[in-house]
């Protein structure tokens, strides 16, 4: 995953040689996207990009080896795993950056 990836690049810049190796089936640790409900493609923790410190940015100059951060909107969807009401489809929740859609988006759940 990025993590290892990142440890690796680290470890070689001090002169070590390094193997990275993925346990899962697919490439790229929490950077990956997967159907985990039927129909709906999830990004398993990529948003954690935020939490990348600038310093590794800077220090493996990841701008220059291609990295592009791209802003969501929305931030998040999150479907409900529940049968329709009245043959309407399953409640659903999105987010963004505006507070008023998103207090609209949460009053479908809460009017308080």
């Amino acid at each position: 995953g990025h993590n290892g990836l990142v440890s690796a690049a680290y470890l070689q810049r001090g002169g070590l040689k390094t193997a990275v190796l993925e346990r899962r089936h697919v490439l790229g640790g929490a950077a990956v996207s997967e159907e985990i409900i039927p129909g709906f493609c999830f990004s398993r923790c990529s948003y954690l990009l935020s939490l990348l410190r600038p310093q590794i940015c800077s220090d493996l100059e990841l701008k220059k080896h291609g990295l592009k951060v791209y802003m969501r909107n929305p931030h998040s969807f999150t479907p409900m795993l529940e049968e329709g009401v009245r043959g309407a489809p399953p409640r659903s929740l999105t987010l963004g950056p505006d507070l008023a859609s998103n207090q609209k988006e949460i009053g479908k759940f809460s009017q308080k």
